[in-house]
């Protein structure tokens, strides 16, 4: 069957006689005639919300197998559906009690009060300290070997060593005015550190 400069297939034809058939009176596309999607509907979003709020880091796999679904409309439920994004969780240094962070709000509030009443003058006696692990080695050059010697004087033979590895820590004092003090030092050196900055600062 022939339709303007198209050709129409038997099979399509067949099937455009049994719809006029059952009533059908044009040719254009009707809204929702298609098959209704039995894979993303709002009960298997419901279910996968649950799933995930109950387990958190749970894989879109395992959503899937759970809602008898394809791999992609599980994908369609969790991020366009639900607007589930996984993200990796934030490292801090360590754990806080409930005390220490009592403690951390109540030096907050007392610095906000100082700074209420000082202004600027308060930040300016402000010391913090951050610190870093340097990692080094020692190797001894081909330059640093050299010495002084008399021409009868037999060869000196050096050894391949291997170099010398290491780390130190690196504790960085500042203020607001910039850097007040910087020392490399071994872990077991902190006290002494720390009581010649406090010299310093009282100075």
């Amino acid at each position: 069957m022939q339709y303007g400069n198209y050709v129409v297939l038997q099979q399509i034809v067949c099937e455009l006689i049994e719809r006029f058939k059952s009533g059908r009176r044009n040719f254009k596309h009707e809204e929702g005639a298609k098959r209704p999607s039995t894979s993303v509907t709002d009960t298997k979003t419901e279910t996968a919300r649950d799933t995930i709020l109950q387990n958190r880091p749970v894989a879109i796999g395992e959503v899937a197998h759970q809602l008898r679904n394809s791999h992609g409309s599980a994908y369609e439920i969790i991020r366009n559906r639900l607007a589930f994004h996984k993200v990796s969780a934030r490292r801090v240094p360590e754990q806080l009690k409930e005390l220490h962070e009592e403690n951390h709000l109540d030096i907050c509030k007392r610095f906000l009060d100082s700074y209420g009443v000082e202004g600027d003058h308060f930040l300016e006696r402000i010391v913090t300290e951050d610190e870093t692990w340097i990692h080094y080695y020692k190797p001894e050059s081909k330059c640093q070997s050299m010495e002084c010697k008399h021409p009868h004087s037999p060869a000196k033979r050096k050894f391949k060593t291997h170099p010398t590895v290491g780390k130190l820590i690196l504790p960085i004092f500042l203020d607001s005015q910039g850097l007040l003090l910087e020392y490399y030092q071994e872990r077991v050196q902190q006290c002494t550190v720390l009581a010649t900055v406090g010299r310093r600062v009282t100075s």
